[in-house]
């Protein structure tokens, strides 16, 4: 039995189990969803996105580049909206899933077992998951490319690398989280800086002495480090009023970003968008 005594949803992600008996001990690694028994999803915006099916309850992930996937609490994903290349509509038989990853184009799935699965655009490979991977943890769609990050702490990409996006810097290791944007990689270590590799000119990299990072969010043009006393660091070529952060903003605990608009989520459950 695994007992998570107060469990939240950040208490979601991989764990060790060991079981003994007369025999001995084993151990494995398995993944824990933690997640409300029931879920309401509220929707805003341009109205052909909005039709979330309405029997969706169990929700327990949503993501939104263009088309809408959302994790469900049994391992199953659902989708909707913008689809011509078919990133909206999961692969039939598609299961066991703990985490999702889109693009406007393409959309990711991890499995519990550390597998990846892929669907929509394929024009330059980027659902061309590398043969024999495995042991993944996390997964994230840039525009043409998608990242792997493995329980080692090391990166696999493939897609597009026309500026080096899908080619991780040979060194990277100790990584604990990836994100990807438009010909542009980032990797969070676990000593709290970033990694920046693609195509980093014109005000792409983060700023040098960046450091105390716990999560990095990644727009069309304009970046997000969320820091660990719930401020947030903001960079990119967007335009200033997509980059301003609103006066007193603090407190925060995650961050969304699309073309020219951002979500912040604060500590007690609201939200702050500009």
């Amino acid at each position: 039995t695994l007992a998570l005594d107060h469990a939240t949803r950040a208490d979601s992600g991989y764990y060790q189990v060991y079981a003994t008996n007369s025999i001995g001990t084993n151990s494995a690694t398995i993944f824990v969803k933690v997640a409300p028994a029931h879920s309401e999803l509220v929707e805003w915006g341009n109205a052909p996105w909005l039709s979330a099916p309405a029997d969706l309850t169990t929700a327990v992930d949503i993501i939104a580049p263009d088309q809408i996937l959302a994790l469900k609490s049994d391992g199953t994903v659902v989708g909707w909206g913008s689809g011509s290349e078919g990133q909206a509509a999961p692969p039939e038989g598609l299961s066991m899933v703990v985490a999702v990853a889109a693009s406007p184009r393409h959309s990711l799935a991890l499995k519990s077992d550390g597998t990846v699965v892929a669907w929509g655009d394929d024009y330059m490979g980027q659902i061309e998951v590398p043969a024999g991977l495995s042991d993944v943890v996390a997964v994230a769609a840039g525009s043409l490319h998608s990242l792997a990050l493995k329980a080692d702490g090391t990166v696999v990409g493939w897609g597009y690398n026309g500026s080096g996006q899908a080619t991780p810097p040979e060194d990277l290791a100790n990584v604990v989280q990836i994100a990807a944007g438009n010909n542009i990689s980032f990797a969070l270590k676990a000593d709290g800086t970033l990694v920046a590799w693609g195509h980093t000119d014109g005000g792409f990299l983060p700023p040098p002495s960046l450091s105390g990072v716990v999560s990095i969010t990644v727009g069309a043009r304009h970046f997000f480090a969320l820091k660990t006393d719930g401020s947030f660091v903001v960079w990119g070529p967007a335009p200033p009023d997509v980059i301003a952060i609103p006066p007193g903003l603090s407190q925060v605990v995650a961050i969304a970003a699309t073309e020219d608009y951002s979500i912040a989520i604060k500590v007690f459950g609201t939200l702050v968008a500009w």
